[in-house]
């Protein structure tokens, strides 16, 4: 079991070849970034994180890999994007029970022969 490195960035920039990376952000300012895996996996625990009311985006790409975002139940979790043998998975509470100026984090996935879940 690998153990979460504990990171404080506005803009993540992950890449994972063949490996894992496991993070928790305590960013007071998230605006997004990038998280890539090849082969590898990236979980992301964004639960001690804050977003400002413009939200944030994240940039992920997921080939025969995996990505695990948790994120905090008061987000608001939009996802986009192109599966090709694989797909993502947005298990956060959804629309209804976030409300209306709640902060909306965006994802934006490639997801090929691989997975993006996302939960609360």
């Amino acid at each position: 079991e690998f153990t979460k490195t504990e990171i404080n960035q506005d803009v993540v920039d992950n890449f994972s070849l063949f490996s894992a990376i496991k993070s928790r952000n305590i960013s007071k300012n998230f605006r997004g970034g990038s998280l890539v895996a090849l082969f590898g996996g990236i979980d992301m625990d964004l639960r001690d994180a804050y977003l400002l009311n413009e939200g944030a985006r994240i940039d992920v790409t997921a080939a025969f890999g995996g990505v695990n975002i948790i994120v905090p139940p008061e987000w608001k979790v939009v996802v986009k994007g192109v599966p090709i043998f694989g797909g993502w998975s947005n298990k956060t509470g959804g629309k209804d029970y976030v409300s209306l100026d709640a902060p909306v984090l965006t994802l934006h996935c490639f997801v090929a022969f691989g997975g993006v879940d996302i939960k609360n």
